[in-house]
């Protein structure tokens, strides 16, 4: 099975590696709401030199009407696409998604 994933980003302070928040009173963890379509939550949270990106399922970043309609393979927003985070304090942006990169 192939997995799905859509990330959204949002600048890091600095090229330095970020300071993350203690996890007990971090208000952006894996766990979090995510909307962009869909009400899912966040996976995993990356950085790179630039900016931090929070993973989420693919299908989170669908352009289908009916979420029942969901499938790997599906239509995915267009990058840029406004993301809110919740505990941002600003919309993330939708970066990459697997559906979108497999078609």
């Amino acid at each position: 099975m192939v997995g799905c994933m859509a990330m959204a980003s949002g600048p890091a302070a600095s090229a330095a590696p970020p300071v993350w928040a203690p996890a007990g009173s971090a208000t952006i963890h894996p766990g979090v709401a995510i909307t962009a379509s869909e009400r899912c939550t966040a996976n995993f949270v990356f950085y790179d030199a630039t900016d931090v990106y929070i993973g989420t399922a693919a299908h989170c970043a669908d352009a289908l009407s009916d979420p029942g309609d969901a499938y790997c393979g599906g239509l995915s927003l267009p990058y840029g696409t406004p993301v809110e985070v919740q505990g941002a304090r600003r919309p993330a942006t939708l970066v990459y998604s697997s559906w979108r990169e497999m078609n």
